[in-house]
């Protein structure tokens, strides 16, 4: 009987061990030359000139980067599904791109262009956290304009940036073609689809509505390129009959 209790006695301690030996191989724990950034997934915004300028294929950017003496943003490049954490907040492991150490000393540039201020990572792991990890809750309030305040219905997506530092993350597409409130001739057929900008609206509610039918308030202004986006000062759901 004591031996029994004395084999079983070896053979928990061996199988506690074997379970803590698989919780430290499982634990992400940072290496040296490693680091971790909080911050928001949007779309790069690149022209195929500038990714290969850049010796980049990112499609997506990291911006709202925390912490002290950030760039602007970096340029996701990883083999993980980095598009389904589109709009998040998130936590990403990884390091800056080697060839890209020194960008930031030198004004983020690479042949002679511009990288928009911003850098570019290797993300070996996403996670996803709340917005407040990533000091962003509700998008800048806009000052108040002239412009007509008018109702859009239509369905939210994600949008393309036009370029990396030109925050167009939403669109609009519309229910009903609409006119050009300003001035019918910029866009004679009228609008299927609109850029949003949100105002003064919190991220959480914004991107629990992607891909649903809503009503948003607002007023078209002029934008990016003599383009029109709408400030949209509320965004409720529709509810289908």
């Amino acid at each position: 009987m004591k031996r029994i209790q004395t084999f079983l006695a070896i053979t928990l301690i061996i199988f506690l061990g074997l379970i803590g030996l698989l919780w430290l191989k499982t634990k992400h724990t940072p290496t040296a030359d490693e680091a971790i950034i909080n911050g928001i997934i949007r779309t790069a915004g690149l022209s195929p000139q500038e990714k290969a300028a850049f010796n980049l294929t990112a499609d997506f950017q990291l911006t709202n980067l925390t912490g002290n003496n950030q760039p602007e943003g970096y340029y996701l490049e990883s083999p993980l599904p980095v598009g389904d954490h589109l709009g998040q907040c998130v936590k990403i492991s990884g390091q800056v791109k080697p060839d890209w150490e020194g960008i930031q000393n030198n004004n983020l540039v690479i042949n002679q262009q511009t990288t928009y201020e911003r850098g570019a990572f290797l993300a070996t792991k996403i996670e996803q956290i709340p917005y407040p990890d990533c000091n962003f809750e509700t998008f800048p309030i806009r000052p108040e304009t002239q412009m007509s305040t008018i109702t859009l219905i239509g369905t939210l997506e994600h949008s393309t940036r036009p370029a990396p530092d030109i925050g167009y993350d939403y669109r609009l597409v519309l229910e009903e073609i609409f006119p050009d409130p300003i001035d019918p001739d910029i866009k004679p057929g009228g609008y299927q689809e609109i850029d949003i900008i949100p105002n003064g609206l919190k991220i959480s509610t914004i991107e629990s509505l992607i891909g649903k039918k809503v009503s948003v308030k607002g007023s078209f202004e002029w934008g990016y390129a003599e383009t029109r986006f709408f400030n949209a000062t509320q965004i409720s759901p529709v509810d289908e009959p």
